[in-house]
């Protein structure tokens, strides 16, 4: 691997990646954030979840994590984070290649999300990915009754969609240097 590719490993969250998690989630979102035992029912009861944590492969705490709930017919982004010191480096746009992915593998047509409305970051990347503004949720947020915005994509199942998937995942991985090994088809370990 040349020295100015970074890789990371992409996997199915665990148990005892929820300290490092909250952290993010905490240093993420403040008051917003979720607590341990959030993360703990998604893991343990909601057979529709599907959490997985980016770390940096040689080992370190995660430094960023997606949840999302496969459903039938759409995979919902649940909440998604890179740690504010790791921002702005592509982080996040791999978490978000993963979910539109994972739609496609489950045979998904759909990926949705809601978004604060002052998160512009977040906004331009998911417009990238094809999400646009469906609708609003009002005084979503607990911390400061800020709006929601409930961004969808369809046709993610499509051949052009797919096309359009593997041109932004190949420009991504030319500009970030990023290699991620990605383990999220395997069976979280015990």
């Amino acid at each position: 691997m040349p020295k100015s590719e970074r890789a990371y490993c992409l996997r199915p969250m665990r148990s005892t990646d929820i300290a490092d998690v909250v952290a993010i989630e905490t240093r993420a979102f403040g008051g917003d954030a979720w607590p341990a035992s959030a993360f703990h029912q998604e893991l343990d009861e909601n057979r529709l979840a599907r959490y997985f944590v980016l770390k940096p492969d040689r080992g370190e705490a995660a430094c960023g994590y997606i949840g999302l709930w496969a459903l039938p017919d759409e995979v919902h982004i649940v909440t998604v984070a890179v740690d504010p010191a790791q921002q702005r480096r592509g982080l996040g746009e791999l978490l978000v290649q993963r979910a539109a992915e994972l739609a496609r593998e489950v045979g998904a047509d759909r990926v949705t999300l809601e978004c604060r409305e002052s998160n512009v970051p977040a906004l331009r990347l998911y417009h990238k990915y094809g999400l646009q503004q469906v609708g609003r949720r009002k005084r979503y947020y607990a911390d400061n009754h800020e709006d929601a915005l409930i961004l969808t994509v369809d046709g993610v199942s499509s051949r052009e969609y797919g096309e359009r998937l593997a041109v932004l995942r190949d420009r991504h991985r030319r500009r970030t240097r990023l290699v991620v090994r990605d383990q999220t088809a395997e069976a979280p370990a015990s």
